[in-house]
């Protein structure tokens, strides 16, 4: 798809600027659609005739085809973003812990539960921070909704509760770089002043 300046077009295609990209027919209510529109193909071959309900539907399409490309793109940087946030979040907690895992280390617990701690704490700071998001999410509607009566903004519960696996899956990705540190975590730290 390509946006030309409308001027520039018509220069292109050695007509008029001043050419009409769009004419809108008003018919009789009694008028057969079908004749008319077969009677404005005779007179002008190369219009393209369409019915309002055909047109709008097709304009419809063409935002939504635009407009998913960049809602894709925005999700894509958003996950990206999220498991940044999250791996350093849970990264940090976990580095700012790690005498007390190389005490839980010293006292013989072993990497299973270790990896189950850092799992867990992971998995609560991601649970409030997507319930917090949500939240927030319902406020802005609510304070759009008042501020600005005109703009419709829906959401759907099925679809921030689908969100809920992608969720689980970022969690277990960003755990695993302070899983690894947990784990490398040496027990003679405790000693170390």
């Amino acid at each position: 798809m390509v946006f030309v300046n409308k001027t520039a077009l018509a220069l292109g295609m050695g007509v008029s600027p001043q050419a009409a990209s769009y004419i809108m027919i008003q018919p009789e209510p009694t008028a057969n659609l079908d004749t008319l529109a077969a009677d404005l193909r005779a007179v002008v071959p190369e219009a393209n005739v369409m019915s309002q309900s055909f047109f709008l539907a097709r304009e419809q399409d063409l935002t939504q085809q635009m407009s998913a490309d960049t809602l894709r793109a925005m999700n894509t940087v958003g996950y990206i973003v999220g498991l940044l946030v999250i791996g350093l979040t849970i990264y940090t907690a976990t580095v700012e812990r790690v005498r007390e895992y190389g005490i839980l280390k010293a006292i013989g617990t072993d990497n299973r539960h270790l990896i189950g701690i850092v799992l867990v704490q992971a998995f609560i700071a991601a649970a409030m921070g997507y319930w917090l998001a949500v939240a927030l999410s319902y406020g802005i509607v609510a304070l759009v909704d008042r501020i600005f009566p005109d703009v419709v903004i829906l959401i759907e519960t099925s679809s921030w509760l689908g969100e809920i696996p992608t969720l689980v899956v970022i969690v277990v990705l960003a755990a695993l770089l302070p899983i690894s540190r947990v784990t490398r975590t040496d027990p003679m730290i405790v000693f170390q002043t």
